[in-house]
């Protein structure tokens, strides 16, 4: 839990980590302290328990006289566990004020309060249902000092829970007084009445080897059990039925639920198995070694069904005429790069932007290829086309809205729901939290037209449309698990014999058990497959029968989209190359800066030691995923622009967010919105392209108004749009 709090304001794992203590809607903060507080004193309760049933457990007399707990629960108890809870709610609300200019403090505190109250409500309802589980004579509590002079049968333990002197103990005192023994404690005696006292030491009271009352520590236990099963199944069926829907319950929360089942149970395991001297870790990883090896462990997408009339004209795998686009002198392509929502939302920025700024921008895009967060960005933008043309002005502001809506709590709950159900029971699921995220991005909570048009439709849908000539194409670009090839899905065609039209017909075949191929995948569900960030989404394979490959993002292969759209452009100009196209312009959008900073410069002279090389490898595999790959797509586009030199006119212009904030996950604060439209008012206000006395946006002015810049040559040379920070 300290943890948490350390990663959220840590430089290294703040993108990442730092957007869950963002909580900036009103209520927020009384979950977070609700689920802090709450998870906090379930640490109490667990180590309680096991130092006030160590000695009878594990017969600990027979050899040391272990150190007696002379004393009951006190308020020092509830403080000290509760500073766990109170840690993390202090960070969010820190976090929350200083990213969120409109978030007041002060009601921030008072809802924090109030969660704690709560909390500590459900500690009182525990310790006081606990009374109905136990012999009257054992549900008493009595000081310490009391106990040993006691009659055995009237011996207790300590309380588990509460103070003495608690202000609910008038109401305590009531309830176990109408305790109904024998009833409900006779009714569990009976049920464990066969546990031999070899196995059941230390959770009962046992007298000749017969169970007479179980442990008040451990009914108690049970009753907060049950209470957090009951919050957790309540946030869960209710967060299902609002998927789409704005945010209710934080992300943070979903954590700490996760952590206290966590607590619970693999306390419980070590408490049990302890007595035996088995490690808790061996059948934990026996159960998840035998749970991996069986089907419905595993993650699937959907599969569609294709329409009767596009079964009828083609395949996947045999598609020829999928880009037969009006022809034109010039023909703009676009290449998104991959980076969680931040890349989402600045794609969808300049996109729109780009629309409303340069007249006739959208008719002149061909082709987008995009990347993880830069797919959901493009394919917001490319669903708005009609037939009647690009987005309206009214819907430009809209698609930047959806891209920008946080999806965090949605795969924080398919995580803890129905991810975590798959490791215990026997059924496959259809959810996990890759669906979670496709339904969220379907944005339930945010009114607009063009839902209709992506909700259930398939990529066959948008190849016809492409095929039309009044839809760009979208080259989505994925990453095979098991092979670590680029596959490319795509509703244009990609080159005959390529490497990754190779590799997208050997997709769809594994999908089609016959010719024509009856199988389509959603929209939604490819821009998914493209954004299957490591360990957010999950790689996944097609819920079919037989072998398939799993799916993960495309960033593991070609984080910025070039791989493919070099391989498309230049089949294109070989196509059409009788004069047909003489000019291209290629937008780069790239959603964090691509230049190092001085302080990373600083960094190479930094001398390391051994704790370094123990993690440098994977250090190494991670900055390489973007130094690497930055490098290789500035040699695969100036390698085509070398081969078409002096027969087309190849410009490239980057839109580069050059701000400091890029998280990593799927949400925003205010702050990082603000800064996304800051840095686009820039753009419009006339920042230069380095090594040019242009901006970005006169070099897409000047293209599509087909007028001849005069340093057309150094924008095909620009390896990043942002200078190098401090």
């Amino acid at each position: 839990m300290v943890g948490l709090v350390i990663a959220a304001f840590y430089s290294r794992t703040r993108p990442l980590l730092g957007n869950l203590f963002d909580i900036p809607w009103t209520s927020g903060m009384i979950s977070l302290s609700l689920t802090a507080f709450t998870t906090a004193w379930v640490v109490m309760v667990t180590w309680r328990l096991v130092l006030l049933y160590r000695e009878t457990r594990f017969q600990l007399g027979t050899f040391f006289k272990p150190h007696k707990v002379r004393a009951n629960v006190g308020w020092r108890h509830i403080i000290s566990f509760g500073f766990l809870g109170l840690t993390l709610v202090v960070g969010a609300i820190y976090y929350t004020s200083t990213n969120n200019s409109e978030a007041s403090v002060f009601p921030m505190i008072v809802e924090a309060v109030f969660g704690c109250f709560l909390a500590f409500l459900v500690l009182s309802v525990a310790d006081a249902l606990r009374k109905f589980f136990t012999r009257s004579d054992y549900a008493q509590s009595r000081p310490l000092d009391q106990i040993d002079e006691a009659p055995k049968t009237a011996r207790t333990s300590p309380d588990t829970f509460l103070p003495l002197n608690n202000p609910l103990k008038p109401l305590l005192i009531t309830l176990a007084k109408r305790n109904p023994a024998p009833g409900m404690a006779d009714w569990i005696t009976r049920l464990f009445h066969g546990v031999p006292e070899s196995l059941g030491r230390g959770y009962f009271e046992y007298e000749n080897n017969q169970i007479v009352s179980i442990l008040p520590g451990h009914a108690g236990a049970l009753v907060l059990f049950l209470l957090t099963l009951v919050l957790y199944a309540a946030v869960g069926l209710y967060k299902y039925a609002r998927l789409g829907a704005a945010l209710y319950f934080p992300t943070l929360s979903y954590v700490l639920l996760l952590l206290m089942l966590l607590c619970w149970g693999l306390s419980a395991l070590a408490f049990f198995l302890d007595r035996f001297r088995i490690p808790v870790a061996l059948p934990l990883l026996l159960w998840l070694v035998i749970m991996s090896n069986v089907p419905w462990s595993d993650h699937y997408y959907p599969i569609a069904a294709l329409s009767p009339a596009a079964r009828l004209n083609t395949s996947f795998s045999t598609q020829s005429s999928a880009n037969t686009t009006t022809k034109r002198a010039s023909m703009v392509a676009i290449a998104a790069n991959g980076g969680g929502i931040q890349a989402a939302a600045w794609t969808a920025r300049v996109l729109t932007g780009l629309e409303k700024a340069v007249p006739g921008f959208g008719k002149s895009i061909r082709v987008i290829s995009a990347v993880s967060g830069g797919s959901l960005g493009a394919v917001y933008f490319v669903n708005e086309f009609t037939e009647a043309g690009p987005p309206p002005d009214l819907e430009l502001e809209k698609i930047v809205e959806r891209a920008k809506t946080s999806s965090l709590d949605k795969i924080a709950w398919g995580t803890i729901y129905p991810d975590l159900l798959r490791l215990f029971l026997p059924y496959k699921f259809k959810w996990d939290r890759g669906r979670a995220l496709e339904e969220a991005w379907l944005r339930k909570d945010l009114a607009w037209n063009g839902r209709k048009n992506i909700e259930k439709i398939g990529l066959a849908k948008w190849r016809e449309d492409v095929a039309a000539g009044w839809r760009p194409g979208m080259i989505f670009n994925t990453t095979i698990a098991e092979t670590g090839e680029r596959l490319p899905l795509s509703t244009v065609e990609l080159p005959p014999k390529s490497p990754g039209a190779e590799s997208q017909r050997l997709f769809f075949d594994t999908l089609c058990s016959k010719a024509p191929c009856s199988m389509d995948i959603e929209v939604m569900t490819t821009t998914r497959l493209s954004a299957s960030f490591p360990w957010v989404s999950p790689a996944a394979r097609a819920d079919v029968s037989g072998p398939g490959a799993h799916i993960v993002d495309g960033g593991y292969y070609d984080n910025y989209g070039t791989a493919s759209l070099a391989e498309w452009l230049d089949y294109q100009l070989e196509e059409e190359a009788a004069g047909k196209i003489a000019r291209v312009l290629i937008v780069q959008i790239n959603g964090a800066p691509t230049k190092p900073s001085k302080k990373a410069d600083s960094e190479r002279k930094t001398i390391r030691g051994w704790f370094y090389q123990a993690f440098a490898p994977v250090s190494t595999l991670i900055h390489t995923r973007t130094a690497g790959q930055l490098a290789r797509s500035q040699v695969e586009l100036g390698l085509l622009r070398d081969k078409w030199q002096g027969r087309v006119e190849i410009t490239t212009v980057i839109f580069e967010f050059c701000g400091t904030n890029s998280p990593l996950s799927w949400h925003l604060t205010a702050k990082e919105k603000d800064e996304i439209e800051d840095e686009w008012r820039k753009e419009l206000t006339g920042r230069k392209q380095p090594n040019s006395n242009a901006s970005g946006l006169d070099v897409v002015r000047n293209f599509l108004q087909k007028l001849q810049t005069t340093d057309g040559q150094a924008h095909s040379q620009i390896s990043s749009a942002c200078p190098v920070t401090t």
